[in-house]
């Protein structure tokens, strides 16, 4: 199975459903509510012979001025 650590949600499962697997995604949150411009996988394990579950999660990857961060 290929490693889908880190690229953006979307794509992993796309990847993943394209050499046959079924996936489940899970969300994982900041406990400080911290909103994210991207939502990437961060875990990946084999639930059973066909089943990838995805854990992903979002990140901050623009860097944002001190007056943005205080906005949202």
């Amino acid at each position: 199975m290929i490693s889908v650590l880190g690229l953006e949600a979307g794509k992993a499962k796309s990847l993943l459903e394209e050499r046959g697997y079924k996936v489940t995604v899970k969300v994982f949150s900041s406990k400080k509510g911290q909103i994210g411009d991207e939502v990437r996988t961060v875990r990946q394990r084999v639930a059973d012979d066909n089943t990838v579950e995805l854990l992903v999660a979002d990140f901050i990857t623009e860097i944002r001025d001190e007056n943005d961060s205080k906005r949202g």
